[in-house]
């Protein structure tokens, strides 16, 4: 195992709302790993570490345990059930690092979410207690009756009785999606970094759930109705660090000011004692993005207050900037070429959806990048043939075990013909100077970036193909190389100051809560392996 993947197995942790997502980000770190020229090793198992659901809308250990979401109707009867629930499911989880095999790993994974499914159903009724009334008073009187409920249910613990909750949202519950993290002696992720969505009030009305501001109102005392969306994101990153962890994140310049400074940096200042010890302010989004942007990074104090500071000033160097932003273009182009691929798919005569469409995409661009296969040989004709489509696709899945029925299928599990592949080949596939776009040069990141770009595109309730706002509208945007190398490396600097030894290091629990296409865990885990060869130089 190399260490790299070991890296990414041990120390790795993501959350995304979009499922679509999650599969690139997994897609992107296992390409990172790869140990090309050298032997292959299994597909990397990242399904129990990088999960799907809302960071946001999920309850926390301690209100878990003490059922209540609002600090006055705490009750203590359910602590040692929800204690004894925790560590089952850690003790499940941990078996999946002594497998070799990726279907014995997601079989002890499934047994992991089967012990928590009664705990995850708890804390699904904790929140449903709020999204279900607006008014204050009504949503005390709901937890309450739930309370009486569990109650009931206490002695025999009957999980086949306990009513599931009626709201079919994405609910992320951290201690039980992963309790390895909190059953620590010092409780939490030692860093946090990434880019939460750019969305406003009015915004976060429109395109989230009823009710949705005012969860954030509920579970963050001292908030207002009137701040971003990233204020919430900073205090609930903050509540998940651990003691002397960092987080380092994204967002507008808004974060600084009014009702969102009030309910975000003011309080985690003021009332949490966090230390912003680096922060950009107001400077133009290098990406796609027409926003004016701040990063802000945050240290947790350890208990009496003892601080380990950062004392560098990193900064890259012209020559590597340079070359990125270069990069930052070429990836760009190739994201206008994998739209048109997408929309080349929606309107043939395959019957895929939007995702299959932009998965396929997203995995022809990923065999471009790890190994030809024979697939550059082949593509000097004018198209794959059927023979040469299924006989690539085997040494695909032979040579890295990747987990799919076919790299090319769509979910329904059909290869995709020839003709089809031919004219998305010739989309993706652009020219410079008579030459072939050189893939295997691209950082594993641009993977992430198309994906994300292909986010504009969408199809309307009539089944015709738009060019729509959800990025806009969600505030999703890719976060630019030159940008997550700068920002991961002030987040792990007091941490990895710390760091002496390989143990160490491996035991380092590294989170982005808006995983995206995986850039910001992508460049954690690059810089987790440079620290790696500096404490044990002939490392690999």
């Amino acid at each position: 195992m190399s260490i790299l993947q070991a890296l990414a197995e041990n120390c790795l942790y993501g959350v995304d709302i979009n499922p679509v997502a999650i599969e690139v980000a997994k897609l992107s770190l296992w390409m990172l790993t790869l140990n090309l020229g050298r032997s292959p090793h299994p597909y990397l198992f990242l399904n129990h570490k990088i999960k799907c659901g809302d960071a946001l809308v999920g309850v926390l250990e301690n209100q878990l345990a003490e059922l209540y979401v609002d600090s006055k109707t705490k009750t203590s009867f359910f602590s040692s059930a929800a204690q004894h629930g925790q560590n089952e499911i850690a003790r499940s989880r941990s078996k999946i690092s002594d497998e070799t095999s990726f279907e014995n790993k997601q079989t002890i994974h499934n047994e992991a979410e089967k012990t928590a499914e009664f705990y995850k159903i708890v804390g699904d009724r904790i929140v449903e207690s709020v999204f279900k009334h607006r008014a204050k008073s009504l949503q005390k009187k709901g937890i309450l009756r739930f309370q009486d409920e569990m109650r009931f249910f206490q002695n025999d613990l009957l999980h086949d009785d306990i009513k599931k909750s009626e709201w079919q949202y994405s609910f992320f519950h951290w201690s039980l999606e992963f309790p390895e993290v909190f059953i620590r002696e010092n409780s939490g992720f030692d860093a946090i970094v990434g880019n939460p969505p750019f969305m406003g009030k009015n915004t976060i009305a429109r395109s989230m759930p009823e009710n949705y501001i005012k969860w954030l109102l509920a579970i963050h005392e001292e908030s207002e109705g009137g701040s971003d969306i990233a204020a919430h994101f900073f205090r609930r990153t903050f509540d998940l660090l651990s003691r002397g962890g960092c987080f380092g994140l994204i967002a507008t310049n808004s974060i600084s000011q009014g009702a969102t400074r009030r309910t975000g940096l003011r309080h985690i200042c003021v009332e949490g004692e966090g230390i912003i010890y680096n922060a950009t302010r107001s400077y133009k989004w290098p990406g796609s993005a027409a926003v004016t942007t701040s990063v802000v990074h945050v240290q947790k104090p350890k208990q009496n207050g003892f601080f380990f500071g950062p004392n560098s000033n990193f900064t890259l160097s012209e020559q590597k900037l340079e070359r990125l932003k270069q990069d930052r273009f070429q990836y760009l182009e190739l994201a206008k070429r994998a739209k048109l691929a997408v929309i080349s798919l929606l309107e043939s005569d395959l019957e895929v959806t939007l995702d299959d469409a932009v998965f396929v995409i997203i995995r022809i661009l990923a065999m471009l990048k790890i190994g030809d296969f024979g697939i550059r040989d082949s593509c000097k004709t004018e198209y794959l043939d059927k023979d040469d489509f299924v006989r690539i696709s085997s040494r695909y899945r032979q040579k890295y075990g990747l987990q799919y029925s076919a790299v090319f299928a769509s979910n329904s599990g059909d290869l995709l013909p020839n003709e089809c592949f031919r004219r998305i080949y010739s989309l993706i596939r652009f020219d410079r100077n008579e030459k072939t776009v050189p893939f295997f040069r691209f950082d594993v990141e641009f993977i992430g970036y198309v994906y994300e770009e292909l986010l504009s595109v969408s199809v309307d309730e009539n089944g015709d193909i738009t060019k729509n706002s959800l990025r806009r509208f969600t505030g999703s945007h890719y976060t630019p190389r030159e940008q997550t190398v700068q920002i991961v490396a002030r987040t792990l600097e007091p941490i990895l100051a710390r760091t002496k030894t390989m143990r160490d290091l491996l035991n380092l629990k590294i989170l982005d809560p808006t995983v995206g296409g995986g850039a910001f865990l992508i460049e954690a885990c690059r810089q987790l392996a440079d620290h790696a060869k500096k404490i044990r130089p002939n490392i690999v």
